[in-house]
């Protein structure tokens, strides 16, 4: 019997798509050659496992040859390994999304796929597990909410795991009357107090002795009226 009619397959295993046959042949010729470096992954599911991870390596091990899944009720080690997350869906995109290469559009279906599980996770926070730009999930999420397929969140989980109240859109009518709102006429006076000029700037202080400017000062304007009367 093959290992799927033993092992349970977990919906986040299928959120990525299948190796192709050809994938798959090459797969199992490098596990022929190198055995296998990486061990299937199950976690607990009620009183069973469910297989999170490593459905093309357990695929590409029957073409080998028969594999026994279990020895008894314990998987087997050789083959399989059982851990513990929090998360199975962020944990099976974050483990697989960079050994697999994936289209845009690919990471575009996963990243809505997440998004119908968990609308609160927040773009930057996703865009970091399935590695796009946050743009790219924004873009994913207006689609699916235009659709009603999610609903619109009005917090949502950072990268830290905090929650973040997501700022209102403004309307179009909005940015455009504040786009065309005519500027304030430019007053020389304060408005709350009609006529009252504003203060004059205060000139700057010397060191001099006011006695000395003063003196300074009428020399200059004597010397500047005979300049004038003299032509210079």
């Amino acid at each position: 019997m093959a290992w799927r009619d033993h092992i349970k397959i977990h919906p986040a295993c299928e959120m990525l798509p299948p190796m192709t046959p050809e994938q798959l042949h090459e797969l199992s010729n490098d596990i022929r050659t190198n055995n296998l470096q990486e061990r299937a992954k199950l976690i607990r599911d009620g009183d069973e496992y469910a297989l999170i991870d490593g459905r093309s390596r357990l695929d590409a091990l029957e073409i080998i040859g028969p594999i026994k899944a279990f020895d008894g009720r314990t998987p087997n080690r050789n083959f399989i390994e059982v851990i513990e997350v929090k998360d199975p869906f962020s944990y099976v995109v974050s483990a697989n999304i960079h050994r697999r290469h994936l289209t845009l559009e690919q990471k575009r279906k996963v990243t809505a796929d997440l998004l119908k599980i968990d609308p609160t996770k927040s773009n930057l926070a996703l865009s970091k597990i399935v590695g796009v730009s946050d743009k790219t999930v924004a873009s994913v999420r207006v689609a699916l909410e235009g659709r009603s397929e999610i609903p619109n969140v009005e917090t949502r989980a950072d990268t830290k795991g905090r929650w973040q109240r997501v700022p209102k859109k403004k309307s179009a009518a909005s940015r455009k009357g504040r786009k065309h709102r005519p500027r304030a006429a430019d007053t020389a006076y304060d408005d709350t107090e009609p006529r009252l000029p504003l203060e004059q700037p205060q000139e700057a202080k010397s060191s001099a002795p006011i006695s000395l400017v003063h003196r300074f000062l009428e020399t200059d304007h004597i010397r500047g009226i005979h300049f004038c009367r003299h032509g210079l």
